[in-house]
């Protein structure tokens, strides 16, 4: 009777939480494909439409897209771990068009936190109602839920989390290997879904618990034992995702995130002040309503889990001895530290001395962690004001009046605050808006400030309502707990998830997939043009998706966006456009037009219709409302041929040679080792190699050398190329720092470039026998545990 009793308890939460996430993403889902969730200019927008689109149309085509030449001069696919195309809930893009999948994966994240949340909760001990109010805290709460907004998908995957601390908790509890493998693949699972931080911090995290749990239960002979099992966990999490993570281990080391500095890592660190959103989560704007005037963006600056949860939390701090608050309290106010990056000296030492830290920008996200530690926290709060009112404990009173007393105290405060009138609040936001990591204009008008309060006032007005509603609550349930207990926790969780609603859902904003294509006149045009050439387009409002839009068409770009660039090709690129060699660039447009960017067959720029470009060597080519593109007279064709090489010993070197007036780029390559059999003084010039076929990993060029020389491709390097000449497998050189060549003897050759990486084909086996063993090894334990029953 008792298992009954909890599995209906179970099935009564889970079927709430599948309500509160078919509210929430219903509406959208049954437009189909007419809409997307996320922001216009966000990452949906700018990136993985088109990264979704073009992996899973060429896996339907039967071609696993290891390589990307639309972005970047080429780089791989793959080994940039956003591609995720081996991350099994991205199957929908194989079944559903991608504006729906995109939005139905979001639906499912969201879901699939709250569930896994509550699950943990439950495991804990932590009653369905205080499991559900775990559940909706952390997947609707601001350090996760906010990042629809800028099209983050694959952050979304930190849905896993909440599995991998059921499973180590399990391991601990029962000593049974299963739990850790079951562990090692959810992290795995997280892994796959293509953004590393987050499943770093898991595993930090779930480290941090686990090491906790150890000091705690002082049982020495099973300490051997917890070792092994958690050295399983983690090699089982990397054997799985080898598939992705040796590919992109292969990427990192040949990208600018190799040796960047703290002061690039340490960008978007939680400012301190941001802690009041845990109380007013609009203090600083909402960024739909009203811009967001704070520091760096909302979407990692907002640690806003709900009053309800965070009232709940505090009372758990306050009064509750149990172990499992004082270990969650310490994960959370870890990762809480932690997030605030370079405020405090946490972070210095993390970067400094721990491995893995040196490679993340943006530490405020470790603030998901302190959501789902303070979640947890707010479930175990709520259990102990329910044993309050049920033992009418003396207490309640107290806090009850407290609550009111603060709600009072907080409304008295703002209303006398300076801070509160037109004239005080003008100055402040003004004075703030003055300060550093501001990444957006603020329209400094009186209806800006105008809104800005408002929205701070309706903020406390709200806190103000919640804090007197959870006392009256309180009070109530303390005289009719018995008779109505259920009522009273089902009031305080509607009270919870209203106001969560009442603060997430403006930012369920969406925009329709059509904008997205290119221009149809343009795209037109463009596919005139028989022979590989590519395009390139500055920085611009609403234009940066001109940066990946080739993707979807078929058309080249020098830059891109994605969050890894090649460390050659970003120095390169860096060079041309005025930027610091070492910065990450990580947004390439290309403001400035360079006579370098010839070398990389830059055809046409596009430009805004507003835009006059007055250079020697362009020419209008094409124009209409929407844009203007002008064609380079003076561009190199994607490959050629050089008889002379000058060695460029370092990287100083290379780019005064590149940069020297005498440079003639189509005779001359700069190469970075000695080659022999070339002549300083060879006048040749021979005919422009046919490019008979180019495909994303297959490249064939017909050439007739003159004499011996370098065939040059325009396409950028990486050791996973192979080059052929007549059949023949030869040594791919670097010339100009970051292109392709390949010797040529004198006459008549067929060049062949095919991309063959091994680290893909290493990561192919270490997983692929990894599913194997897993199927093995849980087949056994589950005849074994049904052997044993």
């Amino acid at each position: 009777m008792q298992k009954l009793d909890r599995f209906n308890n179970n099935l009564k939460a889970i079927s709430f939480l599948i309500a509160v996430a078919a509210i929430i993403f219903l509406p959208i889902l049954v437009q189909g494909n007419l809409r997307i969730l996320s922001s216009i200019e966000g990452d949906t927008w700018s990136q993985f439409f088109y990264w979704r689109r073009f992996a899973f149309d060429s896996l339907v085509r039967g071609e696993i897209p290891l390589w990307n030449p639309y972005n970047f001069s080429g780089q791989p696919f793959v080994g940039a771990m956003q591609s995720a195309i081996f991350y099994p809930l991205n199957l929908f893009f194989l079944i559903f068009d991608t504006p729906f999948a995109i939005n139905l994966t979001i639906g499912i994240h969201c879901l699939g936190t709250s569930v896994f949340t509550y699950f943990f909760a439950r495991y804990i001990g932590i009653s369905p109602f205080g499991g559900v109010l775990s559940a909706v805290a952390f997947a609707y709460g601001g350090p996760y839920f906010i990042h629809i907004y800028p099209g983050h998908l694959p952050h979304l995957a930190a849905m896993w989390m909440p599995l991998i601390f059921l499973a180590m908790e399990a391991f601990l509890r029962h000593q049974e290997m299963k739990y850790a493998v079951w562990a090692g693949v959810c992290l795995g699972l997280e892994l796959l879904a293509g953004y590393p931080q987050y499943p770093f911090y898991s595993a930090v995290a779930v480290s941090i618990y686990f090491l906790i749990h150890l000091t705690l239960r002082k049982a020495p002979k099973r300490f051997s034992r917890d070792l092994v099992g958690f050295g399983i966990f983690l090699v089982t999490a990397g054997l799985l995702a080898a598939i992705q993570l040796v590919p992109a281990w292969e990427m990192v080391r040949q990208s600018a995130r190799g040796n960047v500095t703290f002061e690039w890592i340490s960008l978007y660190s939680l400012p301190p002040e941001n802690l009041l959103t845990l109380l007013i989560p609009n203090f600083f704007g909402d960024i739909v309503n009203v811009p967001y005037w704070g520091k760096n963006n909302l979407w990692e600056m907002s640690v806003y889990l709900g009053l309800v949860p965070l009232m709940m939390m505090v009372l758990a701090l306050t009064f509750d001895r149990r172990r499992q608050v004082l270990v969650f309290a310490v994960i959370a106010g870890a990762f809480l530290l932690m997030a605030l990056g370079k405020h405090t000296p946490l972070f210095w030492f993390l970067y400094t001395f721990v491995p893995g830290f040196g490679l993340f920008r943006g530490v405020g996200k470790a603030a998901f962690v302190f959501a789902f530690a303070g979640s947890l926290l707010a479930g175990f709060g709520f259990d102990m004001v329910r044993d309050m009112i049920a033992r009418e404990n003396q207490k309640l009173p107290f806090i009850a009046s407290l609550l009111a007393a603060s709600a009072v105290l907080i409304a008295v405060v703002a209303f006398i605050s300076p801070a509160g009138e037109i004239h005080s609040w003008r100055a402040l936001v003004r004075a703030y808006a003055a300060t550093e990591e501001h990444f957006d204009p603020l329209p400094l008008n009186e209806e800006f400030f105008r809104a800005s309060l408002k929205l701070f006032w309706a903020d406390v007005a709200k806190l103000v309502i919640v804090s007197f509603a959870f006392g009256a609550l309180c009070l109530v349930g303390r005289k009719a707990w018995r008779r109505s207990s259920e009522v009273i926790a089902a009031l305080l969780l509607v009270l919870a998830v209203a106001d969560l609603w009442h603060f997430g859902s403006r930012f369920l904003v969406s925009f329709e997939p059509r904008i997205l294509s290119l221009d149809p006149e343009l795209k037109k045009y463009l596919k005139t043009e028989v022979q590989p050439f590519r395009v390139a387009a500055p920085l611009a409002p609403l234009r940066n998706h001109l940066l990946n839009v080739g993707m979807l068409e078929g058309i080249e770009n020098v830059g891109g966006y994605d969050a890894i660039v090649l460390k050659n090709y970003n120095e390169f690129i860096n060079f041309t456009q005025g930027l610091p060699l070492d910065q990450p660039n990580l947004l390439m447009g290309i403001n400035r037009i360079a006579p370098l960017l010839n070398l990389l067959n830059v055809k046409y720029y596009i430009l805004d219709p507003s835009i006059e470009l007055n250079l020697a060597g362009f020419e209008l080519a094409f124009h209409n409302t929407r844009n203007k593109v002008y064609r380079s007279r003076n561009v190199l064709p994607r490959s050629f041929i050089v008889h002379r090489a000058i060695t460029g010993r370092n990287l100083e070197a290379t780019f005064q040679h590149l940069m020297a007036p005498a440079f003639d780029p189509g005779a001359v390559a700069v190469v970075n080792e000695a080659l022999d059999g070339f002549s300083q003084t060879s006048r040749y010039r021979s005919p422009v190699p046919q490019v008979v076929k180019h495909t994303p990993m297959h490249v064939v060029i017909d050439g007739y050398a003159l004499a011996p020389g370098l065939l040059v491709l325009a396409d950028s390097y990486y050791p996973g190329w192979k080059a052929f000449v007549d059949g023949s497998e030869t040594k791919i050189y670097r010339p100009n720092h970051v292109m392709r060549a390949v010797f040529l003897p004198a006459g008549r050759h067929r060049v062949e470039f095919r991309y063959e990486p091994l680290s893909f084909k290493i990561g192919v086996a270490i997983t692929g026998a990894t599913v194997v063993l897993l199927l093995v090894f849980f087949i056994v334990a589950f005849y074994g545990g049904v052997v044993s029953s």
